[in-house]
């Protein structure tokens, strides 16, 4: 049987990667819904894909 302990740590890591890759997707102008999706099948992975892509110009419809 698995290290319940061991488990409880992947979730943090899990979550904390999810609520960072949300506060980056805004800072960033990204779709905070598209980040999350991601965010939760690839966790890390996505994190340091979204830090690493530039900023989204903001669109400027009139």
């Amino acid at each position: 049987m698995a290290n319940p302990g061991v488990s409880i740590v992947g979730i943090i890591i899990w979550i904390v990667c999810l609520v960072l890759n949300i506060y980056v997707a805004k800072q960033k102008n990204r779709s905070i819904a598209a980040w999350v999706v991601l965010s939760i099948f690839f966790s890390w992975i996505a994190l340091i894909i979204n830090l690493v892509m530039k900023p989204k110009e903001p669109s400027q419809n009139s």
